[in-house]
């Protein structure tokens, strides 16, 4: 009485020896596009508890000036939009989410959190990209922020404005 043994490597056609590999390239692509499709950023500062953001929020601002420089109207402008506890916009290239991250240390704390941010990944092509990095830059400089009639200042730790801010929609 013979038994069947299973197919030798040599044997086996060349799926049965890629089904295993192609079985965990789509268990990872699922899991990363469930992780894509898992909703909004979560923001790390809940909702209501940036009580000085109630004059501003809820509206689209322009950037009209980064580090001192007025920036063409023409030109890539980024926007900034909060809702939530969430930070939102245009960088001048490229669309961005960023959670606002909860500072006690002055009653006008603003801090941009990098982490659970996201991005689109664009190529910024020329002055695009020199708007995109300065305001990156200028949200992870940002410690807290001024209020005017139709204005808002960021401002670093060290007093220094790092970006003005106009309504979109004045």
């Amino acid at each position: 009485m013979t038994t069947s043994q299973p197919p030798s490597s040599a044997t086996r056609t060349g799926l049965q020896r890629r089904a295993p590999l192609m079985v965990m390239a789509a268990a990872a692509l699922l899991a990363g596009l469930s992780a894509c499709a898992s909703g909004p950023a979560t923001p790390t500062t809940p909702a209501g508890s940036l009580p000085h953001t109630s004059r501003w929020d809820q509206q689209e601002w322009v950037v009209t000036a980064l580090n001192g420089a007025e920036l063409p109207v023409t030109g890539p402008r980024p926007t900034l939009s909060i809702q939530d506890g969430v930070a939102s916009g245009t960088d001048g290239c490229n669309r961005y989410r960023r959670p606002l991250k909860p500072a006690s240390d002055v009653p006008s704390a603003l801090r941009f959190d990098d982490a659970g941010g996201a991005s689109t990944r664009m190529a910024c092509p020329g002055e695009a990209e020199s708007v995109s990095r300065g305001w990156n830059a200028a949200m992870l400089a940002t410690r807290s922020v001024r209020t005017e009639p139709k204005r808002l200042t960021l401002v670093d730790e060290s007093g220094n404005i790092v970006a003005r801010l106009a309504p979109l929609k004045p």
